[in-house]
């Protein structure tokens, strides 16, 4: 008896260890495999990339205020366009890639190792603006080899201005609206979302209109993008002939190569597939060109843009695609499989969502589709209309934007632009 209840005990002790031991090296397996996966995946970036992945940023002592304006004011009216000796002043209508950056981040690294991965991209300026200023990112982009580069940077950042409007006044910081300040139903002012609208639109306006060292008047595409997108290597390839396409068809007015990240995403097919179609801030926002017609017809509408309760530019860009003069909505071709995709983790339907899970992600989609790229020929699909098109109005807005020192700020970035529309208008009529 005594025995049997021995023997009995022992058995349940060695299938109770089995059982612990091939759960864990089922989960030493799994693991194993997905390290596997994710080292695969980094031969998607070319060794020539590996220093800008690989850097390293260290602590820096901090600028004070003053000085931080200063350096600021020196970038911005220096227009210091780095490796220019190097590629040249570029083609006439060469592309500009704008990008929009907070601060660094593994996403940046990312996006700078697939730039430099993009077939055609020493005919490229790329220019990086900044909403906060940051020792690491300069010597970060210093490394940039593979084109021309140019550094601008918002001076009215709330880094600059941390206490006082368009930063975060008494008011707000106390949790109190402005209440003299603000329209029907006033709301605490966010600071935070309110600087992405003033920095695009600050942005735009310097591109197309205050860089002396700029010229997009030979009908160069300027594509607008943040920090955590990864561009594909036919990138340009596909600029190039969407450009083309574009032009035979007047009502076409923008270029669109991104989208909202999705596992639903038809990678390795349609990749010669492209849509016209309306414009659409869900779809079309995340990497979006146009050339400097669109941009006058844009900032001739400044008002619409300015004055809409919506803190997003893109659908306060949408405001003025439904209101317009010309009655019309903006059209874009887009790619049906797109060639810019997000690397933030949340924008996919993913289980474990760390800061590199957007990424290999992003890499995984590359490495899915690398067979179908540079298309020998587009297939162009016209007036593909969205469910969203329905709607022709904005029913709903995301607010944030009734401050109006944020509206008259927004403004005034255009008045001189406005001016000058209004002074050739007068001429042409006279």
């Amino acid at each position: 008896m005594y025995c049997s209840m021995f023997l009995k005990r022992n058995i349940l002790r060695f299938v109770r260890n089995l059982l612990c031991f091939v759960i864990t090296l089922f989960l030493i397996i799994i693991y194993m495999e997905q390290r596997y996966h994710k080292t695969s995946l980094l031969v998607e970036i070319p060794e020539s990339a590996y220093k800008f992945i690989s850097f390293e940023q260290r602590d820096t002592q901090h600028s004070d205020i003053t000085t931080l304006k200063r350096l600021i004011k020196s970038y911005n009216e220096a227009e210091r366009i780095h490796n220019n000796i190097d590629f040249g002043p570029g083609l006439n209508d060469s592309t500009v890639i704008v990008i929009f950056v907070h601060k660094i981040s593994v996403h940046l690294k990312y996006l700078i190792a697939s730039l430099s991965n993009i077939q055609g991209i020493q005919d490229v300026l790329v220019i990086f603006s900044h909403a906060f200023y940051d020792i690491n990112i300069n010597k970060l982009i210093e490394q940039i080899d593979f084109c021309r580069v140019l550094q601008i940077f918002y001076p009215y950042s709330i880094q600059l201005y941390p206490n006082v409007f368009p930063g975060n006044d008494e008011q707000q910081r106390r949790g109190r609206s402005v209440r003299r300040a603000c329209l029907g139903s006033c709301i605490d002012r966010n600071s935070q979302k309110a600087e992405k609208k003033h920095h695009w639109w600050w942005t735009a306006n310097m591109v197309f209109e205050n860089l002396s060292s700029v010229d997009v008047t030979n009908g160069n595409i300027v594509f607008f993008l943040n920090e955590d997108q990864y561009l594909l290597e036919d990138f340009l390839y596909m600029v190039i002939y969407m450009k083309k396409a574009a032009k035979s068809m007047p009502e076409c007015e923008m270029i669109s190569l991104g989208t909202i990240g999705s596992n639903n995403i038809a990678v390795g097919k349609d990749t010669y597939r492209l849509e016209l179609t309306t414009w659409e801030p869900k779809y079309h926002s995340d990497v979006l060109g146009f050339d400097l017609s669109t941009w006058n017809t844009i900032v001739s509408h400044f008002d619409l843009f300015c004055l809409i309760d919506d803190y997003s530019w893109a659908r306060s860009l949408q405001y003025i695609s439904l209101n317009r003069l010309e009655g019309n909505k903006f059209k874009v071709i887009s790619s049906k499989v797109p060639r810019s995709f997000t690397t933030k983790c949340g924008a996919y339907d993913l289980t474990n969502c760390g800061e590199f899970e957007g990424i290999y992600k992003a890499l995984h989609i590359q490495k899915l589709s690398r067979s179908n790229m540079f298309p020998p020929l587009l297939e162009i699909k016209n007036n593909v209309e969205l469910i969203d098109d329905i709607d022709n109005t904005v029913t709903e807005n995301n607010g944030g934007w009734n401050d109006i020192r944020d509206r008259e700020f927004c403004s005034n970035m255009t008045i001189s632009k406005v001016k000058k529309l209004l002074l050739d208008m007068k001429t042409q009529f006279m």
